[in-house]
């Protein structure tokens, strides 16, 4: 049997390195262990290259990750969404729809996708927009992106030898050279969070979203969105016909005796 499974909340971990919540070392699962059901179970070494004795750690997965975390996780997630909003607002623009027509009829994929509709869009109707902003509001919105859904959907643990917070990934592929399977749901990777790389992505969603702000004040430039028309305006549903009075339930005459 392989050395890597899942039983109930239980599955191995390594260590990687990646983006703004990388570890400070590396290591690798060993061999397999059935350990408790409330428990994450890890094997690592501090280096590939040299064989040094294993260090074995068990982990519970803890939901209780402390404040400073958990608030710049809630600002990079406001501000993701203000991001979006503003490329989607974009796209009502120069597709020339209203607000609510634009909200029923037009999809809200992710932020670089928005980019190349964005893109596409300006080209049919003649209009500029600076690809230096374009071109680096796609860069730091896929980076920043992939970073909040790890940050909101991840799984959480504390490092008790490392006295760290880490977050769980278990997407995406590890390299071929990696001694065990590629795909990362099968070994998933554990990424160091601290508060201060969390800071550095808000401020990374931040300049992205002036970028933005920049490109949508290029847009409206060149063509003016289409006037709202006030709620009270809209056409007044029609009423639902009436049943009809209503009539008491029927009940039978008492039978004669």
């Amino acid at each position: 049997m392989p050395g890597f499974f899942f039983r109930r909340t239980a599955f191995f971990l390594t260590f990687g390195c990646g983006g703004l919540l990388a570890t400070t070392f590396t290591a690798r699962s060993k061999r397999s262990h059935a350990s408790g059901s409330n428990s994450i179970s890890v094997f690592f070494e501090d280096d590939l290259a040299m064989p040094k004795p294993i260090r074995y750690a068990r982990s519970v997965p803890r939901f209780d990750v402390p404040p400073d975390i958990t608030n710049e996780i809630g600002r990079l997630t406001v501000r993701c969404a203000h991001l979006e909003y503003i490329l989607q607002s974009i796209i009502w623009n120069l597709a020339q729809v209203t607000l609510p027509i634009g909200r029923l009829a037009i999809r809200e994929p992710r932020a670089e996708e928005r980019i190349n509709l964005i893109k596409d869009l300006a080209e049919l109707r003649g209009v500029e927009v600076e690809p230096v902003a374009t071109a680096g509001i796609m860069s730091r919105a896929k980076d920043f992106g992939r970073n909040r859904d790890i940050l909101v959907h991840g799984h959480w643990f504390f490092g008790e030898d490392e006295q760290q917070w880490f977050v769980i990934l278990t997407r995406g592929k590890w390299a071929e050279h990696d001694p065990h399977p590629q795909s990362k749901s099968i070994v998933p990777e554990a990424l160091k969070v601290t508060k201060e790389a969390v800071q550095e992505i808000v401020l990374q969603a931040e300049q992205t979203i002036k970028l933005a702000m920049a490109l949508a004040a290029q847009v409206e430039s060149q063509i003016q969105p289409p006037p709202e028309v006030p709620p009270e305006q809209f056409p007044r549903r029609k009423p639902k016909p009436s049943r009809g009075p209503s009539r008491p339930p029927h009940r039978p005459e008492p039978s004669q005796p």
